[in-house]
């Protein structure tokens, strides 16, 4: 008798009813915080910057004042990295300033959460572990609140994030060196999102080698982020006269900052707000309360925090860690030096660039062959899924109240 030939995973039952269920989640609580599928967020640049580059322009026709815009030579331009207007560009055709922002960047974070869970289960070979994995990377993150209105500040990071997980996507499922340029080059575009995920090749070019133990194989990924980057470098060139600056030096709140936009300065009042600041009562309205300027991770996110028990993982060697924790270290110190630190917020936006070297973590921590510990402490691995599973509960309601919290509780308060 021939044995029936297996379907791939994306046309398994289970994924199916998951991807789709998880669709319908998230277009239920988009509606439940008071959007709707055809919302354009007016707090969008990148539709802005969309129709100008329709117009054969770079600079943009007018100020507006409530968007983060750059004034240089007297021109004004979008002071954000220019990922996100690529990705407004066919909405703007379509749709020319009035875009389904919002609605675009939903499917892109539920796009993210479908291959988050590709990732974790190419890893973990264990389909449950990888639902649940995918669902609170996502839901039990900033990126979910973020994910319900497609402002400016909220395209950079998920557009950022979802080009970031796409390139370990890219490489994990690979079966061809040359992949790893693909990969690379969506790495590259998660730059354009967010700059400091350029910290992030340390860990990528790491795993490409892992994989690919190859000189040959870092080059090909090397030049597979030549494209963009020399994009982004004319481009900047072209604006500010400068092959790095993206805007934010010319903003008129950026100029007047003693410090400069990033600094040192900054880092000990970041630290406190990431780590040390918890919610409070509402003294008129009695709900839990968030400070604008960040909430502790160990409040809203901390199954994010999961992914550091990687560290302990016995299989993995010095050098695996040693990448794992420059890119941390670099992402995270920078964002931790900004000065606006993501205000006005739920919990800690900034978390969410984090995201992508954490799934690989996660990932790595929980494939079948893992043991962890130093010494004689050793964890079950009952034990650690109980962990998981109760951490990632604890993340996704502090999330969803945060959702809430941002576009319903705290704009009635105010």
């Amino acid at each position: 008798m021939i044995p029936l030939k297996k379907k791939p995973l994306i046309f398994q039952t289970d994924f199916l009813l998951f991807a789709l269920l998880t669709l319908a989640l998230w277009i239920f609580l988009l509606y439940s915080v008071g959007h709707q599928i055809q919302d354009h967020s007016p707090h969008d640049v990148h539709t802005q910057q969309a129709n100008a580059w329709l117009q054969g322009r770079i600079s943009l026709p007018q100020d507006i004042g409530h968007l983060e815009l750059a004034f240089y030579r007297d021109n004004i331009y979008a002071s954000f990295p220019p990922i996100s207007t690529f990705m407004e560009l066919p909405l703007a055709v379509f749709f020319g300033y009035n875009t389904p922002n919002t609605f675009e960047l939903l499917l892109f974070s539920w796009l993210t959460m479908v291959f988050i869970f590709f990732i974790l289960f190419k890893l973990t070979e264990n389909k449950t572990l990888s639902y649940l994995g995918a669902f609170a990377f996502l839901w039990g993150s900033n990126a979910l609140w973020m994910s319900l209105e497609g402002a400016v500040w909220h395209q950079g990071h998920l557009f950022g994030l979802f080009f970031a997980v796409t390139a370990f996507f890219v490489l994990f499922y690979s079966q061809n060196i040359y992949l790893v340029g693909l990969g690379s080059f969506f790495l590259s575009c998660a730059v354009g999102g967010r700059p400091f995920y350029l910290f992030l090749i340390v860990f990528y070019f790491f795993q490409v080698y892992k994989k690919y133990p190859k000189l040959k194989s870092l080059i090909i990924a090397a030049f597979g982020m030549v494209p963009m980057g020399a994009f982004y470098g004319i481009y900047n060139y072209i604006r500010f006269d400068s092959f790095f600056e993206f805007g934010h030096t010319y903003l008129p709140w950026s100029q007047e900052l003693p410090d400069g936009v990033f600094s040192t300065a900054y880092f000990a009042r970041n630290i406190k707000f990431a780590t040390l600041e918890f919610p409070t009562v509402n003294s008129v309205y009695g709900f839990l309360d968030f400070h604008g300027r960040g909430t502790s991770v160990l409040v809203h996110s901390p199954f994010l925090l999961l992914s550091f028990l990687f560290f302990l993982r016995r299989e993995s060697n010095i050098w695996e860690k040693l990448a794992g924790l420059a890119s941390f270290i670099m992402i995270w110190g920078s964002l931790l030096m900004h000065e606006s630190n993501g205000w006005y917020q739920f919990g800690y936006r900034y978390s969410v660039d984090l995201i992508p070297l954490f799934v690989v973590f996660f990932g790595l921590f929980f494939k079948k062959d893992t043991t962890l510990g130093f010494g004689p402490f050793v964890l079950k691995v009952q034990q650690r899924y109980s962990l998981v599973i109760i951490v990632a509960v604890f993340s996704v309601i502090m999330n969803i109240y945060g959702a809430f919290w941002y576009y319903v509780l705290d704009r009635v308060a105010r």
